[in-house]
């Protein structure tokens, strides 16, 4: 079980350090350092998070805060389960930081992991936006409560990863299936091609 960890783990270490680079592009604001307004630092962001499942409290999906999942967990298939997905940083550059960012709750939550149907559990101090969920949609780089769900700045849909490390571009209108591709054990037998 040990070894499928390692191996898991060397897998996505190797589709982090690609960057998706040579896969997917990434939004704009993502290629630079930021201020992140509210604590002042100088952060560097990512347009890519894990995917935790359905929410911050699922925790059905593989990246979650102190998860150990393995590929034997992943029992809809490593080519039908979600590892991660496009979500440009938030416009105050407070969430989607590349690394520790603390997220809702400390879980991570809408900035380094997020839920395909997320909610805002953040106080009003920090997000003035109605408490969800949040499904898969377009969204605007100027709209703050566009942290608290998956999409990019490509028309009619965001890449993802699958648990295989393989990238499938999905469109909007599968936002209804997307906690069955996020649940890593949820028994779904469906193609995302016929959404």
């Amino acid at each position: 079980m040990a070894d499928k960890q390692r191996t898991l783990s060397r897998d996505l270490g190797a589709v982090a350090a690609q960057g998706l680079s040579s896969r997917v592009s990434r939004s704009p604001r993502a290629d630079q350092l930021q201020i992140a307004r509210r604590e002042n630092y100088l952060v560097a962001l990512t347009s890519y998070l894990g995917v935790s499942g359905k929410d911050l409290n699922s925790q059905d999906g593989i990246f979650f805060r102190d998860s150990r999942i393995n590929f034997d967990s992943i029992s809809d298939g490593t080519s039908k389960t979600l590892l991660a997905g496009e979500r440009p940083p938030s416009t105050d550059f407070q969430f989607g930081w590349w690394y520790a960012g603390a997220g809702q709750q400390f879980t991570g939550s809408a900035d380094m992991v997020l839920g395909v149907e997320e909610k805002n559990v953040l106080p009003p101090s920090m997000a003035l936006c109605p408490p969800g969920p949040y499904s898969f949609g377009p969204g605007n780089l100027n709209n703050q409560c566009d942290m608290f769900h998956f999409w990019s700045t490509h028309t009619g849909g965001a890449n993802f990863v699958f648990a295989d490390c393989h990238v499938q571009f999905i469109a909007y209108s599968a936002a209804k299936v997307m906690p069955a591709l996020a649940s890593r054990a949820g028994r779904d037998n469906f193609n995302v091609e016929d959404y």
